[in-house]
């Protein structure tokens, strides 16, 4: 996927020196938990991530702030075995996205959202899309169905290594091809 821009914010790769600004967002308490992973302690945490996730994968993106472009979040497409339900479905993506404290309740990622959907419409080579939710996590859900995805199952007792915990997900999932 090419690059989207919407009024407020930018995806763009991720590059090498990064860690510092993705330090600032990912540190934050709440933030990695509503995710799925803890808030990291230090920028060698951010480096680490930066450079043996972020850029690996063509697919994982920032979200920069348009105007001061600035890291406030990250981005990324990536497989899934969630998958395995749809086998009619061959090209399908997972989606995953965390965003700065400091940015949210603002309609930003669901505007980001819409836009990346566009997008991936436009280049007409994925049929379908997937996204998961601790149910908890309100927020994202609240985004997630306003971006017209379909909850079609529920993950109970997950243990999220990463956090040490048992999670129960909501799985859905936006067909983009018939």
């Amino acid at each position: 996927m090419k690059p989207v821009k919407t009024s407020r914010v930018i995806l763009r790769q991720f590059r090498e020196g990064d860690e510092e600004q993705i330090y600032q967002y990912a540190s934050v308490e709440g933030v990695g938990e509503r995710a799925g992973w803890k808030h990291h302690a230090n920028v060698q945490e951010s480096q680490s991530v930066l450079y043996n996730v972020f850029l690996k994968n063509p697919n994982c993106f920032a979200i920069t702030d348009r105007e001061s472009g600035k890291i406030i979040g990250s981005f990324e497409l990536s497989s899934s075995s969630l998958s395995n339900d749809f086998p009619e479905c061959e090209h399908t993506y997972e989606i995953g996205y965390v965003l700065s404290k400091d940015y949210w309740n603002q309609g930003i990622m669901t505007e980001l959202m819409n836009e990346v959907i566009q997008e991936l419409i436009k280049e007409g080579e994925t049929d379908l899309l997937f996204i998961r939710a601790n149910q908890e996590n309100k927020a994202s859900i609240k985004v997630i169905e306003k971006s017209g995805f379909f909850c079609y199952k529920i993950m109970q007792d997950i243990y999220n290594a990463r956090i040490d915990r048992k999670e129960t997900h909501l799985c859905f999932y936006l067909r983009l091809k018939r």
